[in-house]
């Protein structure tokens, strides 16, 4: 039989294997280390290091080695166009039992913390904008690492039918009764016809908002974090994300920082507004959730567009 692992011995294990990959990688054991908020998908620790502050990032499954390798790519092809980001030193699964990420610990304060938040939110665009410009294949989150690229389907069609699934997130807002037939005709119609045929695939951050920005004291980008969710697709994808927990002047701010005229966002919009609505068709509440229903009543109070005091449609 084999012997059950206690509570205290696992934690063992795990600072042996951050003091091992201290040792591998940078030449000695940290002189010390602190454990930081790391989330569902990972366990974070600060090093203190003769060489300076670093972070370690174990994964709490096998999978997390392919989305570290995502993460380190992007990283990479983001900072050949002048965007701030972390500096990962190795991306390894060979020490312990879990996968693991070793970086720089990363100077600034939490952007969403600053005084000035419309210089953060034109700074932010504009890094958006930089990072829009690495050009990429296929549309989705997949990477891989035979041949080092990120993407998926080739066609808009089948990223639709295979990553985005949309009969089945428009059968669940179908369900609910969060959007009427006629809208949810509309929204597949925006979906189906999909972007311009000129525009192309381009890196996408995936997840641009104020908590995973650090800026100095000026509110200019020291670094952008958590590139976990990059993503293959046109920028629609990204602006979708970027503008969802904003004001209306936040938005400006941050679409005046990328560099989008009124007319531009104008022939943009339908496909990032139909891209926000259908995200919400995988994210329903819990079947067990005890304000299940009081949730469900907010969000057809969103979705009907009955908050957008700017239009009369």
């Amino acid at each position: 039989m084999t012997p059950r692992v206690g509570p205290t011995a696992e934690r063992r294990m795990t600072l042996h294997a951050v003091r091992e990959i201290a040792r591998q990688h940078l030449g000695s054991a940290p002189t010390r280390i602190a454990e930081l908020s790391g989330g569902l998908s990972n366990e974070v620790f600060r090093l203190e290091h003769r060489r300076g502050r670093f972070v370690v990032r174990l994964g709490r499954s096998p999978a997390t080695y392919e989305g570290y390798l995502k993460e380190q790519w992007a990283v990479a092809r983001a900072g050949t166009v002048g965007v701030p980001t972390p500096a990962i030193i190795h991306v390894g699964n060979d020490i312990g039992p879990a996968p693991y990420m070793l970086s720089r610990s990363v100077n600034g304060r939490e952007a969403w913390r600053h005084p000035d938040r419309s210089a953060v939110l034109r700074a932010m665009g504009a890094m958006l904008a930089r990072i829009h410009r690495v050009r990429t294949a296929g549309y989705g989150s997949a990477f891989d690492r035979a041949v080092r690229r990120l993407g998926g389907p080739t066609r808009w069609r089948d990223f639709l039918d295979h990553e985005l699934r949309i009969d089945d997130r428009l059968a669940a807002l179908s369900r609910h009764r969060l959007l009427p037939p006629r809208k949810l005709r509309r929204l597949r119609d925006v979906l189906e016809s999909g972007p311009r045929a000129s525009v192309r695939t381009v890196l996408n951050h995936g997840d641009m908002r104020l908590k995973n920005v650090l800026v100095d004291a000026r509110g200019a980008i020291a670094t952008i974090l958590d590139w976990d969710q990059a993503y293959s697709n046109v920028p629609h994808w990204d602006l979708a994300i970027a503008l969802h927990d904003l004001t209306i002047d936040e938005k400006d701010e941050l679409l005046a920082g990328y560099g989008m005229s009124a007319s531009a966002f104008a022939l943009a919009a339908p496909l990032i507004a139909a891209l926000n609505l259908i995200n919400y068709g995988a994210h329903l509440p819990a079947a067990d959730a005890g304000d299940r229903q009081v949730r469900l009543d907010r969000l057809r109070r969103r979705l009907s567009g009955a908050l957008d005091l700017y239009s009369l449609e």
